[in-house]
């Protein structure tokens, strides 16, 4: 029958295509720094300020209990406060409910790296995306006319928090400062939070 030799001849010549292109594909995204260069543009570069207060926002991580972007943010934290001499700076925690809350093992980290629990506020979980999380702080600063307000969360999430800041706060000044001691990081590591924060945004 003419029609399944044609489809049999078409088969055959695009097999090398498909090939052909998962091929570049594969080359493109893990040998080369193209997933880096779209990552660079999620992550906010701004100058330090003096905050009014602290907030750590867990963001997009793993589902599992061992979560090392929450454990990150903990050193990440406990080094600023210590290395700025931020010694009565308010700190807000939120977190996901994962098989513990993520805030309440942040807060446990830092009481035992001799941060003063008094120090920490814990902010609901209850949030289903960033936006919900933004808003979950707003009743702190806002009460209080916080202005400055440093940031903790992932890199690659820091865009989509700063974009949803100044639509619906546009007079709050954000600071990320583990932004600037970013590493690269192998693409195989980072490919399916890079492409969330895309599609979220």
């Amino acid at each position: 029958v003419d029609w399944k030799i044609t489809l049999t001849k078409n088969f055959k010549s695009a097999v090398p295509k498909l090939f052909y292109a998962i091929l570049l594909a594969y080359l493109l995204i893990f040998k080369t720094p193209i997933v880096n260069k779209f990552g660079d543009y999620l992550i906010v570069e701004n100058k330090s300020i003096q905050p009014d207060i602290v907030i750590v926002m867990s963001g997009y991580g793993s589902e599992n209990y061992y979560n090392n972007n929450y454990l990150t943010l903990a050193k990440n934290t406990i080094s600023y406060l210590n290395s700025n001499q931020q010694q009565d700076t308010k700190l807000y925690i939120s977190g996901r409910y994962q098989i513990f809350p993520e805030q309440k093992i942040l807060q446990s980290i830092l009481i035992d790296n001799n941060i003063d629990k008094n120090r920490i506020t814990l902010v609901e979980s209850s949030f289903q995306n960033t936006k919900e999380n933004i808003d979950s702080f707003s009743k702190f600063f806002q009460r209080k006319n916080i202005k400055k307000i440093v940031v903790f969360t992932n890199p690659f999430h820091s865009k989509r928090v700063s974009l949803l800041f100044k639509k619906k706060y546009p007079d709050k000044e954000l600071y990320f400062p583990s932004n600037k001691n970013y590493k690269k990081k192998e693409p195989k590591n980072i490919i399916k939070i890079i492409a969330y924060e895309y599609a979220a945004i």
